[in-house]
């Protein structure tokens, strides 16, 4: 091309908005003769992605329904999904799902598609634990729940972890239903609606037990089981007890219905309980109910009521938790505020047939009122590995024969003479004369391997006394009055109590992982190593200090990592002995190996637990913490 005609095309591009590069012609669009080129699109704001929910637990099989939310997401393009392990399904742009058949923590992730530098994370923690079926999770009375992968210490604090909701067990105001039994809980039970669900179990002083989806929010209940109706054996007009009637109205009050903690048979899907009721011609029962996990009806042949020679069923109170053990439920009796002449008594029944089996007076039952009851503060029998069961015996008479007062007993159902091997402290007579039970705590079985070549096997007793028996289940040291012929006592910091009747301990040790975990009333919570037989003080404690009654501590950890100490303070219980005014319960959560704080729930506004009743004891299951009170269970967890 000559150099006129290079101009006359230069031209001519230019007219017609083009550009001509490397001898191609670009052209630009035009609209109306315009010259100048429409502006370019604004550039994409800054994406973020969020997931939720961002932290939850899950059982082997429970699918999590996870939803991504994208800001700034240009064209909709939503996310992509990848999970560390597990199985991701329904996968869309802003949903998925994820199961795993496994246990462990899992790590899902979200990445924006529109800009896979931007992505957003949720850790499921799934467990393998099939239920928490009897009072402090093992009949050795432990208080641990080993196999629990969502809760941890780094990610329970005041950020990540509170109040979720709360079940109201009042019938809509009508009766008063406090909780002091401790929640129950079944993982993956199909229940009457052909549907998989973790079940949530809860008895009331209302005679009234719940089932719960245990993680519904709102509450889904699943059926209720009213025990003062025909359908539960109760005659026509039956009501709880009113607390007056024992003569004891400070202790459980307004009412007495059912108070202990049930225990729970997967085998045969069944719940054991006892409840208290009372007929209009005043005629008083104790009960023992069979009922249906996935129904909440009566099994056959239930319920039975609690009758033997000697046993009175408005003056015995029911307190310690149910223990099943081989094919027998075994109930504790004491007394109510030890008003009356009663005894304490230990009845077996068959677990299919609900015949009596089993019974033992701690007392000699010839004498009118030997005392000796067995309340525990709610904590249940405990069993060794022999299949020999554990009690703690309150103030009482004792000869070491026939009367057992303030002792902790071994006892055999199977053998023609039951008691089989006993401790009781030098200064009984005293304790019994100032009212100081050594039963106001129980028996923690301790696992073999903490023990020496010559005493292999331990096991921990707590009482008013303020002091930590350390006893050897192979030879309790039974009686001296000039020692206390135990492996090993430790006097908690308070000292030695001999006459304040709610002074020391009403509340029991838990274990984990080498040691164990006490709280005492106006004392902090304290660890104690255990090895080569002998308890050893750990240094560092919590900081908060509990009130009336203590105590119980339970336990979370996976395997004997990531241990977590909870506890409840419930000083402002309704009880005469409490502080007098009544308030929420408080939870507390103790890392386990340092003991530093890691949360503590409000005492009073929307986080906070319902009305404090004096032993309630916490369970932990599948990332959440359950909490009995007035009225209601309290629901804590890993925020979503």
């Amino acid at each position: 091309m000559n150099g006129v005609a290079a101009k006359r095309a230069m031209r001519a591009l230019i007219r017609g908005n083009g550009v001509l590069i490397g001898g191609m012609l670009a052209v630009w669009g035009c609209s109306g003769g315009s010259s100048n080129p429409p502006p370019p699109p604004p550039p994409p704001g800054n994406v973020s992605v969020a997931v939720s929910p961002q932290r939850t637990g899950a059982t082997l099989s429970q699918t999590i329904n996870l939803t991504a939310t994208v800001t700034n997401d240009v064209g909709a393009a939503g996310v992509s999904w990848s999970a560390t392990g597990g199985t991701l399904s329904g996968k869309t742009l802003t949903a998925a799902s994820f199961s795993s058949s496994s246990t462990g923590s899992f790590t899902i992730t979200a990445t924006s598609n529109a800009d896979n530098s931007k992505t957003a994370t949720a850790t499921i923690g799934v467990t393998d634990l099939t239920g928490v079926l009897t009072a402090q999770n093992d009949v050795q009375r432990t208080g641990q729940n080993l196999h629990e992968f969502a809760m941890t210490p780094a990610n329970v604090g005041s950020a990540t972890f509170g109040k979720l909701y709360s079940c109201s067990v009042t019938e809509n105001g009508t009766v008063p239903g406090h909780v002091y039994a401790q929640p129950l809980y079944v993982a993956n039970l199909t229940m009457s609606d052909s549907k998989k669900h973790n079940v949530l179990y809860v008895a009331t002083e209302s005679d009234f037990v719940y089932a719960f989806d245990a993680d519904a929010n709102p509450c889904q209940q699943l059926w209720k089981a009213n025990l003062l109706s025909a359908a539960y054996g109760a005659n026509s007009g039956e009501t709880t007890i009113p607390a007056a009637d024992t003569g004891e109205a400070d202790d459980l009050h307004p009412e007495i219905g059912a108070t202990s903690t049930p225990a729970i048979d997967l085998s045969t899907n069944t719940m054991y309980l006892c409840a208290k009721s009372k007929e209009s011609n005043a005629t008083y029962h104790a009960r023992l109910h069979a009922i249906d996990l996935v129904t909440g009806a009566e099994k056959a042949g239930s319920p039975v009521d609690v009758s033997f020679t000697g046993f009175d069923p408005l003056i015995e109170a029911q307190r310690p938790a149910l223990l099943l053990s081989g094919n027998n439920v075994y109930l504790g009796f004491g007394s109510h505020g030890d008003n009356n002449s009663y005894h304490g008594y230990l009845v077996g029944y068959d677990k299919a047939t609900l015949a009596q089996t089993f019974e033992w007076a701690a007392t000699d039952t010839s004498v009118g009122s030997s005392k000796g009851g067995i309340w525990q503060a709610g904590a249940g029998p405990a069993v060794d590995s022999a299949g020999d069961i554990w009690v703690e015996i309150a103030n009482g008479d004792f000869d070491g024969s026939l009367s057992f007062g303030d002792s902790v007993v071994r006892v055999n159902p199977a053998a023609a003479s039951p008691v089989a091997d006993f401790f009781t402290p030098k200064d009984q007579d005293t304790l019994r004369q100032n009212d100081i039970d050594l039963g106001s705590g129980g028996v923690t079985i301790l696992p073999d391997g903490l023990g020496s070549a010559t005493q292999p096997h331990l096991a921990i007793a707590t009482g008013k006394t303020n002091l930590l028996y350390l006893l050897d289940q192979s030879n309790l040291g039974q009686f001296s009055s000039s020692a206390d012929n135990v492996i090993q006592e430790v006097t908690l910091p308070n000292g030695l109590n001999e006459s304040a009747v709610t002074g020391g301990m009403f509340s029991k040790a838990a274990y984990f992982n080498g040691r164990i975990y006490v709280a005492a009333i106006s004392d902090v919570i304290r660890a104690f190593s255990v090895g080569n037989a002998m308890l050893t003080a750990v240094t560092t404690t919590g900081a908060h200090t509990f009130g009336y009654p203590g105590a119980t501590p339970s336990i979370s950890g996976q395997g004997s990592s990531n241990g977590i100490v909870w506890l409840l303070d419930t000083t402002n219980n309704n009880s005469v002995n409490g502080s007098g005014t009544a308030g929420p319960a408080q939870l507390f959560a103790y890392d386990a190996g340092t003991m530093n704080l890691l949360y503590s729930s409000p005492t009073s506004g929307t986080g906070a637990a319902a009305t404090a009743v004096k032993f309630t004891v916490p369970t932990i299951a599948n990332g959440k913490v359950y909490v009995g009170g007035e009225g209601a269970i309290t629901v804590f967890g890993l925020l979503p």
